[in-house]
C-alpha cells in the first residue's frame, strides 16, 4: 500500500510476524495462520495465508488507528 502523501508516511512501523509463511495451501492447513508486515521506503507491505487477509489488514488498521 503506498503511503505517499498520506499522514502515515515516516511514521515508525514495528514489524510484525505471526506464525510460519507458507507456500502452499496443504502446508498452510497444517501449520495455520500466518502474516508478516512492515513498511520498506514509503510502501507497508503485509504477505499472509490465502485465508488471513483479514487479519493482515487489520495489522494496518491497528497501526493507522494508534497514530491518530
Amino acid at each position: 500500500m503506498d503511503l505517499t502523501d498520506t499522514r502515515m508516511q515516516g511514521c515508525a512501523f514495528e514489524r510484525v510476524e505471526y506464525g510460519e509463511p507458507s507456500g502452499d495451501l496443504e502446508e498452510w492447513q497444517r501449520t495455520g495462520s500466518w502474516r508478516v508486515a512492515h513498511v520498506k521506503g514509503d510502501a507497508f507491505e503485509v504477505a499472509c495465508g490465502p485465508l488471513d487477509l483479514s487479519a493482515a489488514v487489520r495489522v494496518f488498521r491497528r497501526w493507522v488507528e494508534a497514530s491518530a
